[in-house]
């Protein structure tokens, strides 16, 4: 025996208008964010950001922004339901969101322009312009932020993106442009 508590699965937070053919779950990457233990004082970097689920997660975890805030939920409904609490959690996760803070430096990277600008528009749909930067080009030619930080992506394993006969390459220049550019970074 189960309920359903909301309509639609958790991991769908909204903000995904546009994505690729292999999008990475949304709570998969706050979860692998979390567990990498960055912080918001710390640049994040994502070579490889496809649609932009990376940089947008740590931008909501850096402002404590949280993903189901304007979502309504089946359990809503059920008999037991506080209404009076319901309201207040959901207060104090708001009065969270509007603290005054500096905004953290996050930056993707995609080859790909058309798959840039879905990036660009799920970083608007999600109300993030101002925190998450997107630059097109290949991620061998990105700068990184001179402070060391935390390099993050989910790159393809030629599955559903990618081949066998491209991987070993693109690993080798990910790898390569690693050692010549993050010494010191933290790579997830």
């Amino acid at each position: 025996l189960s309920f359903a508590s909301s309509e639609i699965s958790l991991h769908k937070r909204g903000y995904k208008t546009a994505m690729g053919i292999a999008p990475l779950k949304e709570n998969l990457a706050a979860g692998l964010l979390r567990m990498s233990q960055w912080k918001s004082s710390i640049p994040l970097v994502d070579p490889l950001c496809g649609s932009g689920t990376f940089l947008i997660e740590a931008a909501n975890i850096a402002l404590d922004i949280y993903p189901a805030l304007n979502r309504s939920f089946l359990l809503e409904k059920w008999f037991d339901f506080k209404q009076d609490i319901w309201i207040e959690e959901k207060e104090l996760a708001a009065n969270l969101k509007n603290k005054p803070r500096q905004l953290p430096l996050i930056i993707g990277c995609e080859n790909n322009e058309e798959i840039a600008n879905q990036a660009k528009s799920n970083i608007s749909a999600a109300s993030l312009d101002d925190v998450v930067e997107i630059r097109t080009g290949n991620f061998q030619d990105l700068q990184l932020p001179r402070k060391h930080g935390f390099l993050v992506c989910n790159p393809p394993y030629g599955k559903r993106i990618g081949n066998d006969i491209d991987l070993p390459s693109l690993y080798g220049d990910l790898g390569n442009f690693c050692k010549k550019n993050a010494a010191g970074w933290n790579l997830w």
